[in-house]
């Protein structure tokens, strides 16, 4: 009798054992399959290229000062924010660059918050109803040329 006892309680142990993997296992799957897709989905942007065109909102102001084609062009949609970016070459040297750039921002109601230059940059961060513009100007050492990158993030609701 006491044998009998015992086996049932070992077969009650077993049969809890394995539902208690099966739980996991499945709770893995599910967190795997369903849980982490979503996590990763709303934390990576969505990037739409354009090309050498610009992206059809883009502020057109700041196309007027392109005299090339773009080099790249795209937007990247995050939650309630989009930010717009434009590449392209310059034959301007990085201190008319900057001199350019910062009259204009001055002159068209951007507030500049920080900015930095050396030898090999520009840039410039600047903010005006809501949206919030970078503007970096940098020596490319593979073509041995300047480039400018204009990113504008705007907030969307």
């Amino acid at each position: 009798m006491e044998s009998e006892n015992n086996n049932k309680h070992i077969m009650r142990n077993a049969l809890i054992f394995s539902i208690t993997i099966m739980l996991c296992v499945g709770g893995y799957f599910y967190y795997t399959q369903f849980v982490q897709k979503e996590l990763q989905i709303s934390d990576e942007p969505k990037k739409t290229e354009y090309g050498t065109v610009a992206p059809q909102d883009f502020p057109q102001d700041f196309l007027s000062e392109v005299n090339t084609p773009l080099e790249q062009s795209y937007v990247l949609e995050y939650p309630n924010q989009k930010q717009q970016t434009i590449v392209f070459e310059t034959a301007r040297s990085l201190e008319e660059n900057q001199r350019i750039y910062t009259e204009y921002l001055q002159n068209n109601g951007w507030a500049i918050t920080a900015n930095s230059f050396d030898e090999k940059y520009v840039s410039f961060y600047a903010s005006k109803e809501g949206a919030e513009l970078n503007i970096v100007v940098f020596f490319d050492e593979s073509v041995a040329k300047n480039k400018v990158s204009i990113s504008v993030l705007n907030t969307t609701k």
